[in-house]
């Protein structure tokens, strides 16, 4: 029984740790180099423990952001 509530612990800590690291439009702004009222970047998802970003600028190109960092997935349609 030990184990399996020791477990679920483990599994707590990592989901939070991941919503405290999620990041947010402006640190993907800063990222890309874009002023702060660029309406060419957004988020298109916010899974709270990740999320996924799009640079209209770059012909839609998709990001993954997560752990504060910023991942290039392609480019795909919305």
């Amino acid at each position: 029984m030990k184990k399996i509530k020791r477990a679920w612990i483990v599994v707590g800590v990592i989901v939070l740790i991941l919503i405290i690291t999620n990041p947010t439009p402006q640190e993907f702004k800063e990222y890309m180099g874009y002023p702060n009222n660029s309406l060419s970047i957004r988020r298109a998802y916010n899974f709270i423990i990740f999320s996924i970003y799009i640079n209209k600028n770059d012909y839609d190109k998709h990001y993954l952001a997560v752990f504060k960092n910023f991942f290039s997935v392609g480019y795909f349609n919305d």
